[in-house]
């Protein structure tokens, strides 16, 4: 019998400044429009749902402070 064990690391990412993590956002929101994979467009989506919970904001929405 062969068994496959496959196993999914999580990764954190560090050592980036908050304009570069801006930039990571921007590029995840659009690529988004163009022909990718679904797991590309998944893999998209959760970038960016990590960086908006980090607290970034889109390139041109303002805080409501």
């Amino acid at each position: 019998m062969n068994v496959t064990n496959k196993t999914t690391k999580t990764f954190t990412i560090s050592d980036i400044n908050e304009t570069q993590a801006q930039d990571l956002l921007s590029l995840s929101v659009k690529i988004f429009p163009t022909e990718v994979s679904a797991s590309e467009k998944e893999t998209l989506n959760n970038l960016r749902q990590a960086l908006l919970s980090a607290g970034l904001q889109n390139k041109g929405e303002q805080h409501a402070d």
